[in-house]
């Protein structure tokens, strides 16, 4: 027997059921609630509601025509999204409608078989119409509770990212409006929090794949804003140590991380979104993917004056900006090691696997280069100066005329 005949075997039966229809309404929806976990709080779902859902779903099954085209806005599927809108998980919803057919065909065996209603042979063309109907209309369900969900999430996704990028921009200039961001975004207005940028792929990619939830696992809650640049998080984190946060970032990105100093307010997202750009654009090496801004007083000074800083390292570097670019690395790279060693040659090579003259020799030529001495205090600090400068602007800046 094909489904098209099967399924005219019900709109045959359709006036014998109608009478029939409220009863079985009636009792289906007293079945929902009280076998199935999630209908038993009819303030969600109230019982208006669901016999609404069940005449309209009734009528639809009985008065299906196979030959007429199938309408996007179909009752199942409308039960669907609207279960998906009030948060009704879908398998509860599925025992609810599995409940539906299995009542309808005890009404049409009792009603119609058993009073000789329904000629014996047509019973089994209606219980083929059902079966075929059964299956076409769990999977109506199923799509409009799918379509609906997905709405839903990317609906919530936008207005996250719309609370972040008013968070990290400043738009929130009013403390209740940051508090009321804050609670939406499941983050609190006080603690220890973070800003990480990080660059996405010419193609727009997300730069940090499944980065909540890894977050999410060393207990640092996070929210995100992906635009075709960049991937900004706001990260709250349990307590003042970043170097976990910077490792979960360095293992999930596909792409270079600035981060910004620790804050305590989520007033302060716009200045940490500022040092954390900064943060990225001074990656120093390929290898190295997060870059925590350096929350110290000459970086802070560059950041705050980046135009002056420039002038000042331009002036202050001279004619080493003329050098090979892997010279000048070198040098720094060298510079930078001494100050960290308090000026020791002697400590600066062990620590980069060279001898202590390497060292000096390369201190040297930087004096050449820049005219300023290394023995000499206020010159070293200017150099200091032009390294943060270098490593927070970058050094591709144009060489002195």
């Amino acid at each position: 027997m094909s489904a098209r005949r099967a399924l005219r075997s019900l709109i045959r039966i359709a006036p014998l059921l109608r009478p029939h229809l409220h009863e079985l309404v009636e009792h289906t929806v007293d079945r929902v609630v009280e076998t199935i976990p999630f209908y038993r709080d009819t303030t969600v779902i109230g019982r208006d509601e669901l016999r609404k859902f069940a005449q309209d779903n009734f009528e639809h099954i009985i008065g299906y025509d196979p030959d007429r085209v199938p309408s996007s806005q179909s009752p199942p599927r409308e039960m669907g999204r609207a279960h998906a809108e009030h948060g009704a998980p879908l398998p509860d919803l599925l025992s609810a409608y599995k409940l539906g057919f299995a009542l309808l065909w005890e009404t049409i065996t009792r009603e119609l078989v058993a009073n000789g209603r329904l000629a014996s042979a047509d019973v089994a063309d209606v219980a083929t119409a059902l079966f075929w109907r059964a299956a076409e209309f769990g999977e109506e369900i199923v799509e409009g509770h799918r379509e609906a969900t997905t709405e839903i999430l990317l609906r919530a996704e936008h207005e996250r990212s719309a609370m972040v990028e008013a968070l990290i921009t400043g738009t929130l200039v009013e403390q209740p409006a940051v508090w009321e961001t804050a609670s939406r975004l499941d983050i609190p207005y006080n603690g220890h929090f973070l800003v990480a940028v990080a660059a996405a792929d010419p193609l727009g990619g997300d730069p940090l794949p499944g980065v909540a939830s890894r977050l999410g696992q060393i207990k640092v809650s996070s929210a995100w804003r992906l635009s075709p640049h960049h991937a900004v998080g706001v990260l709250s984190l349990r307590d003042p140590h970043p170097t976990p946060v910077v490792e979960r970032l360095a293992a999930c990105s596909t792409a270079h991380v600035g981060v910004s100093p620790l804050f305590t307010s989520l007033e302060s997202a716009p200045r940490a979104f500022y040092l954390a750009e900064i943060a990225l654009r001074s990656t120093p090496h390929p290898d190295v993917k997060v870059r925590q801004f350096d929350d110290t007083p000459f970086a802070v000074l560059v950041a705050a004056a980046p135009e002056a800083a420039a002038a000042v390292m331009r002036n202050v570097l001279g004619r080493f900006l003329d050098q090979p670019a892997r010279d000048q690395e070198t040098l720094l790279e060298t510079f930078e090691m001494w100050l960290q060693c308090g000026g020791s040659a002697t400590d600066a090579a062990a620590r980069m696997y060279c001898h202590p003259n390497t060292v000096r020799h390369r201190l040297h030529r930087l004096t050449e280069w820049t005219g300023r001495p290394i023995d000499d205090p206020a010159k070293v600090g200017e150099l200091t100066a032009a390294l943060y400068t270098w490593r927070l602007i970058g050094g591709r800046v144009q060489p002195l005329a």
